[in-house]
């Protein structure tokens, strides 16, 4: 085997690139069509013939792009999107340059956040840059390459290897933790028995460091893997920026040949680094192999906009349910390729408008926090600065052009003007209606023949809905009493166990005490700039914490809404409304409509929903499934089933920080939810101790005050402590422990929420529509693997020796249990983000593990991530954004009965 580089001899592969938003610093329409169309190609094929005719340097260009770019640049043009359609000399300057390798792309169509795909997206994502790629007659990518976004999840691996990946190379954005793992690693999914290797860039996208003093910040990050003897040279511009010119290349490798003296710097791509760890036999002997989940902590910004995250989850069901009845098949039907090619965009990275540099100057961006001051602008008035009016107009616009240039443009592509319609178009827009809000007749004065409980009459009352026993907490509307018959589990005794409740309501604001806490954790450039050295300019959050919320005086609450009463439809069966006698004695009952309030302060002052209805019904698939008995394999592994809907109207627009959840907390055996409380209780105390020691070394008491602010380093430096007691007191703590009772689902495959890499997305996961489970029978009060986390040391010995994924191996079928006794399954059908532990809208603490033992909450929508997602929904908006003030979402809920090798349930 070669040795490694040696910096005076070995190659260094310089393979250049520009980073892809579809939007951010301009509108998308503008970034595509202005930006890579209109002056990136061109520029490309300037530099690359520049370069190869130029005997003065041996600097060549490899640029790399976007298959997604290239598609819609040499095969669609989208004159729909009002984008230039390139004529014949620019389609022929373009082909010059791919085939000169002076422009090329990687694997996937763009920067995507995985999760949010279905496996069969993800399959269609791969094919359609390997089209483009039979386009221009090259091979087909074997890299994927994911810039900005932090990471991706262990799921997407079988589908990766499938369609011919086998390398990802991840550049994390500079101003996010990233996960703690090697440079170069393999990653194992263990239950399909298939890897890829990862090139990993801690701190950006790659090229010039960027962190700490000029010694330090201007040297490029080189990605080496041990036995090879090319190294990795990942030389990217800027967000949306152009190919670099001739001498800023030149200048490029002049910097790398002083870096490494007596190195040949040649030019290269991901293919050619992946190609030459092919041609290496044994070369994954030597890298450290990694088995576990890591996910990707941008995954909150998912609930910014619920009505595209809906949307893009219903277009992927049509999608699928399409390609499985065999008449959706992209290769043979250029309706379908085009429109998949438009529908995957909504799982790309990119929002909308950049929040801060679009609402200028800084001034400006920084005040109208208060509803009051912000309405005023929302709405045009007369008082408001007609400047700053347009450009909020102009940063709302941008959301509704994000949801054209994918998901409306995918409609579009599926109804071709003089053509019959595609199938597929009635199925994705029948989607589309179901989750369309209604209010529910009998709250318009059509009760039918429901019966009105009010909520002084709630309490002690139960129902039986399709097999389920049902009973309703009278102040929140939670369901805090849950049976299911068909394996005579009951999931929830609110009585015996206060605060186990399913389908809880909490919303949330937050304070700038929770985005110190974030910046702390997660910044990452940012905070490495204040340990090594000075820095300059400022982060996102800064901007909206720092100024924005504070002077808001905005506050962090928790609140949940009141009961006004229930609505009870009774089943065909029964009848006759139902009197309060029968439901006493749980009579069948075909479906709850609860009707709530949130509290007029966090509806006036903030952005709660002012009347919501929550719809529990039974499917008519399950009133069989219990009348089969009571037994505990009565339903078997198919499940109970039962419906619930969250249906949310006049909600009010905020700039304040706010997120809204349904939680789930079933009840969990006595044991372990008695270690749980101890190991909170000795963390609580040992971790207030570590705080106020850090405090008190800062200063005195006056540093407790959450609204005193204390400089960065201050800051930072008193969370470091803190984290290092409570990391102390967790590894003694359930928390591990209980997450062997949850499992989720991602890409149509089951895994385990821990153990996750620090620096990984240790509490936000996006799932597929089934979801979430919970296994009592597997939270059972056991021994964690011993030191696996042990304060944040480099993990992947530990996570090598981790056996086959324990959700893997229960749910092997994708949507019914084979192992582990009863499970409660949680689906989603709209709302993509979980939040395991204590509900939270932000990704941190990236170093410890969620309170598993707290449960589930899924995140209905949030504006909590500022960057370039949708900063507010709800009424008043400006002029040109989403104009909606209703919202729904819809899940379900399933008890299984599966085989226990215990002999327990």
């Amino acid at each position: 085997m070669a040795s490694s580089p040696d910096a005076t001899t070995a190659p260094y592969a310089c393979n250049a690139g520009s980073h892809f938003d579809a939007g951010f610093a301009d509108t998308i329409d503008a970034i595509v069509g202005g930006r890579w169309f209109g002056t990136f190609f061109p520029d490309a094929h300037a530099t690359g013939k520049a370069l190869d005719g130029n005997a003065s340097t041996d600097a060549r260009l490899r640029w790399t792009s976007q298959s997604w770019l290239t598609w819609l640049y040499a095969q669609d043009c989208a004159p729909d999107a009002g984008l230039p359609c390139p004529d014949a000399a620019s389609l022929a300057a373009f082909n010059e340059s791919v085939q000169n390798q002076w422009i090329t792309w990687h694997g996937a169509p763009f920067n995507a956040e995985t999760a949010l795909l279905t496996s069969g997206a993800l399959t269609e994502a791969i094919r359609l840059t390997h089209r483009v790629d039979d386009l221009y007659g090259m091979p087909r990518k074997r890299v994927v390459s994911i810039r900005d976004v932090p990471f991706l999840t262990r799921a997407a691996i079988p589908q990766l290897v499938a369609t011919g990946i086998n390398t990802v190379s991840v550049g994390v954005n500079g101003g996010s933790r990233p996960p703690n793992l090697p440079k170069a690693f393999v990653w194992r999914d263990e239950a399909s028995g298939t890897s890829v290797r990862v090139l990993l860039l801690q701190g950006g996208y790659g090229g010039l460091h960027g962190i700490g003093p000029p010694a330090i910040a201007n040297l490029f990050d080189v990605i080496v893997v041990p036995g090879l003897s090319t190294a990795l040279v990942v030389d990217w511009a800027g967000d949306n920026s152009p190919p670099k010119m001739p001498t800023q290349l030149a200048a490029d490798w002049g910097h790398l040949q002083t870096q490494f003296p007596g190195a040949a710097i040649v030019p290269g791509t991901f293919e050619d680094f992946a190609a030459a760890m092919d041609a290496m036999p044994g070369v994954e002997d030597g890298l450290p192999v990694i088995t576990s989940e890591v996910g990707e902590t941008w995954i909150f910004g998912a609930g910014a906009d619920p009505v595209r995250t809906a949307r893009m989850r219903g277009a992927f069901r049509a999608l699928a349910s399409c390609r499985a009845a065999g008449q959706c098949d992209s290769d043979k039907d250029p309706a379908v390729r085009n429109a998949t090619g438009w529908m995957l965009r909504a799982a790309e990275h990119t929002d909308g408008l950049d929040h801060k540099s679009t609402i200028t100057p800084r001034e400006a961006l920084h005040a109208n926090y208060s509803n009051a001051e912000f309405h005023a602008i929302a709405r045009g008035s007369p008082s408001a600065d007609p400047a700053l009016v347009g450009k909020y107009e102009r940063l709302a616009t941008s959301w509704v052009r994000q949801r054209d240039w994918s998901l409306n443009f995918a409609l579009q592509a599926l109804r071709p003007p003089g053509k019959p319609e595609h199938p597929l178009a009635a199925d994705i827009a029948a989607e589309w209606a179901a989750n369309e809000p209604h209010v529910p007749p009998q709250a318009r004065g059509s009760p039918g023949n429901a019966t009105w409980v009010p909520a002084s009459a709630v309490g002690g009352l139960t129902w039986t809905l399709g097999g389920w026993r049902l009973g309703i907490n009278a102040s929140t509307g939670a369901i805090c009493e849950a049976t299911a018959a068909n394996n005579a589990r009951q999931w929830v005794n609110g009585t015996a166990s206060p605060g186990r409740e399913l389908a809880a309501l909490e919303y949330m604001t937050l304070d700038w005490a929770d985005f110190e806490n974030y910046e702390a954790y997660f910044n990452y450039v940012s905070v490495a700039n204040l340990l090594i050295g000075p820095t300059t300019g400022g982060v996102d959050f800064d901007d909206q914490v720092l100024y924005g919320i504070a002077a808001a005086n905005a506050t962090h609450k928790v609140v949940r809404p009141t009961l006004r009463g229930v609505w009870v439809v009774p089943s065909a069966r029964e009848g006759a409304q139902a009197t309060l006698q029968s439901q006493r004695a749980a009579s069948p009952t075909a479906s709850l409509v609860l009707d709530l309030v949130m509290p007029q302060p966090s509806v006036l002052q903030a952005g709660a929903f002012a009347r919501i209805f929550v719809t529990v019904s039974a499917p008519a698939s399950s009133a069989t499934a219990a009348g089969a008995g009571a037994g505990a394999g009565a339903a078997g592994g198919a499940g109970l089933p039962l419906d619930i809907s969250v249906q949310g109207f006049n909600k009010t627009s905020t700039r304040l920080p706010e997120a809204l959840f349904l939680r789930f907390a079933p009840d969990r055996p006595a044991a372990a939810e008695q270690a749980s409380k101890a190991a909170e209780a000795s963390a609580v105390a040992s971790g207030k101790a570590g705080l106020e020691a850090a405090m008190d070394a800062l200063g005195g008491a006056q540093a407790h005050s959450r609204s005193r602010r204390l400089s960065p380093g201050a800051r930072r430096a008193a969370a470091s402590q803190a984290r290092s007691d409570r990391h102390a007191a967790a590894a003694r703590s359930a928390d591990e422990q209980a997450a062997k009772g949850w499992c989720m689902c991602k890409l149509e495959r089951w895994l385990s929420p821990w153990p996750i890499p620090w620096g990984g997305s240790t509490r936000l996961h996006a799932v597929s529509d089934d979801g979430i489970a919970y296994s009592p029978r597997l939270d059972d009060g056991g021994s964690v693997q011993p030191g696996a986390w042990a304060h944040g040391a480099t993990v992947g010995a530990a996570i090598t020796s981790q056996a086959v994924d324990q959700c893997a191996a229960a749910w092997p079928a994708g949507s019914a249990p084979s192992s582990g006794g009863t499970w409660l399954q949680i689906r989603s059908l709209d709302a993509a983000v979980a939040s395991f532990g204590r509900p939270t809208p932000l990704p941190v603490s990236t170093t410890s593990p969620p309170a598993f033992g707290d449960g589930v909450s899924f995140i209905l929508h949030n504006n909590a991530w500022a960057t370039n997602y949708a900063a507010f929904i709800g009424k008043p908006m400006p002029a040109g954004g989403p104009q909606e003030d209703s919202f729904k979402w819809r899940f379900q809920i399933a008890s299984h009965a599966a085989p226990d090798t215990a002999g327990q349930q």
